[in-house]
């Protein structure tokens, strides 16, 4: 068999998922999004063409539900990656204990984001979670974190860094641990402080897998869901996402051409601006 040929058969399988999986429903998608068509009155279906991306752009719950996902992705983006670097700089690191160090650090990783979110609601819980019960010990007052506004923004912020600060460690530890000690011994022996090496040497060859760890997070933030429908129950009260408003407009509601029109220009947005990121970055390496 040529070489080609075999190249193609291995990459069948995978050509197979990203069609079924990805670019059908995707079609599917922009099928839907230029019809009116709801499932409480399918008799009713009609083709309306631009209509339904006119209806989402004068849409002000829409904005609303792009500002919070936009806010989201500013906040707990910074705050996952330079948690998880200083964690995989520790990890690093060898002394005692590390094994079990690492293996548990990475448990937050392996839950369901959605059993995360159940638990993280029983210890944000008036009078009986966890938190509440620390605060008012230490406050003498307690905050009603699952009522919506600041206090929930601030706990579904909580809850997100919490468990996908130890992947970005994971990423960013797996570069750490490959780096080659030739460049860090020259750098000792010539008198440069650890300060120095990090940001000369280290950081430099992380860049890339920085990238790979943005990316990956950055794709996950602009779809979150479930520590927002946890918390405040079914995303409401000012902290409705872009998924959570899809979610609503699509399943709740039914309206299937709507939701199907903010599907699509949501993976538009964000498959825009993972590659004008992809660019810049590489325009940064270079």
């Amino acid at each position: 068999m040529k070489p080609r040929n075999l190249i193609l058969l291995t990459t069948l399988p995978t050509l197979f998922y990203l069609f079924f999986w990805l670019f059908y429903p995707f079609i599917y998608d922009i099928y839907y999004s230029a019809f009116y068509f709801t499932l409480t009155r399918p008799e009713l279906t009609r083709f309306v063409g631009v209509e339904n991306y006119i209806d989402v752009l004068t849409d002000p719950n829409f904005w609303l539900a792009a500002r919070n996902t936009a806010l989201f992705i500013v906040i707990c983006l910074p705050l996952e990656f330079f948690l998880g670097l200083l964690l995989a700089l520790v990890l690093s690191s060898d002394f005692k204990g590390i094994g079990i160090l690492r293996t548990l650090y990475i448990l937050p990783v392996l839950l369901p984001p959605v059993s995360v979110a159940i638990i993280w609601r029983l210890m944000f819980f008036p009078k009986m979670g966890a938190i509440n019960y620390l605060i008012e010990a230490l406050f003498g007052a307690e905050i009603n974190w699952l009522a919506g506004g600041m206090p929930s923004f601030i706990a579904v912020v909580l809850i997100d860094v919490w468990q996908w600060a130890p992947f970005v460690a994971l990423i960013l530890l797996a570069g750490l641990l490959g780096m080659p000690p030739e460049p860090i011994e020259a750098a000792k022996i010539d008198g440069a402080s650890p300060s120095q090496i990090f940001f000369n040497i280290t950081l430099p060859y992380l860049r890339p897998i920085i990238l790979v760890a943005l990316m990956l997070r950055f794709l996950d933030l602009i779809k979150l869901f479930d520590p927002i429908y946890a918390i405040v129950t079914g995303g409401g009260s000012g902290l409705e996402t872009l998924s959570i408003f899809i979610y609503r407009r699509g399943f709740k509601v039914l309206n299937i051409g709507f939701g199907a029109t903010v599907s699509v220009i949501f993976w538009i947005t964000a498959f825009i601006i993972a590659n004008l990121v992809v660019r810049r970055f590489k325009e940064y390496l270079t």
